[in-house]
């Protein structure tokens, strides 16, 4: 089946939207699989390291435009797409009725269907974007119960949950994991709560933290970046925990652990 993803969050830019679409399209048969997005610094290089094609537009945004919706279908008719996926449902969602080439599927993963699904005008304009979509994709339980409660009904779809790279990321020995709690300035001893994400309030990092606190002999790691640091490093040092928790910032993909 030739797939077409057609969405504004695909690497190099980050973000777990990001990784979830990459991670499911680079495992795709490479003739099946065609990206459409937009332009990102250092795209060039990074695309030209993928066994699947990237087709950028030129715009640094995608808008819901009949400009656009005539490029998805050109693009589509091009590689013979059996289906569209649009990703996010609002506003890019918009363009599904609109296309002809193929039918298109919605893709939703959380705040991005939770907050507009639950506001009176989105979420009939969402709804509507759901119901004549042939099918839905949920990054899980939680997106897949909030677009039903957007469509108000249930919609044909599937769930499939961000899954683990069992080749990259597997169990440590002993040593090599001393190292490497080492080298992010850990105790290699103490037991250890990691989290990794954006640092946004909705994370619950703030609570995290507070969990850790009446837990004296544990730490945690806090890999990340984003608006939320300064206030959670604040609560860390209220609550008396500074120096069991380590906020490690942005860490590469290739970082995973010493080399």
């Amino acid at each position: 089946m030739t797939a077409l993803l057609v969405t504004n969050d695909f690497p190099p830019k980050i973000g777990g939207i990001q990784s979830y679409l990459y991670e499911l399209w680079r495992r795709l048969p490479v003739a099946d699989a065609t990206v459409f997005t937009t332009r990102h610094a250092g795209d060039a290089a990074w695309d030209a390291h993928q066994s699947f094609r990237v087709v950028r537009a030129s715009e640094r945004q995608f808008f819901p435009t009949p400009s656009l919706a005539h490029r998805i279908d050109a693009l589509a008719r091009e590689i013979r797409a059996d289906v569209i996926f649009l990703d996010p449902w609002l506003p890019l969602g918009q363009l599904g009725p609109r296309l002809r080439a193929a039918p298109y599927v919605t893709i939703v993963h959380g705040a991005e269907v939770t907050v507009p699904g639950r506001l009176p005008g989105s979420r009939q304009l969402g709804g509507r974007v759901l119901r004549a979509a042939a099918g839905v994709v949920a990054a899980g339980h939680y997106p897949a119960r909030e677009a039903e409660r957007a469509a108000g009904g249930p919609l044909r779809g599937v769930i499939v949950p961000p899954g683990v790279d069992v080749e990259r990321f597997r169990p440590l020995d002993a040593t090599m994991r001393a190292e490497t709690r080492r080298a992010f300035g850990l105790d290699p001893e103490r037991p250890l709560v990691l989290g990794v994400s954006r640092l946004v309030p909705r994370k619950g990092f703030d609570v995290l933290i507070d969990a850790v606190a009446g837990l004296p002999d544990v730490q945690l790691a806090i890999a990340g970046s984003g608006r939320d640091r300064r206030r959670l490093v604040a609560r860390a040092a209220r609550r008396g925990v500074a120096d069991r928790v380590r906020f490690l910032g942005r860490v590469p993909d290739d970082d995973t652990f010493p080399q």
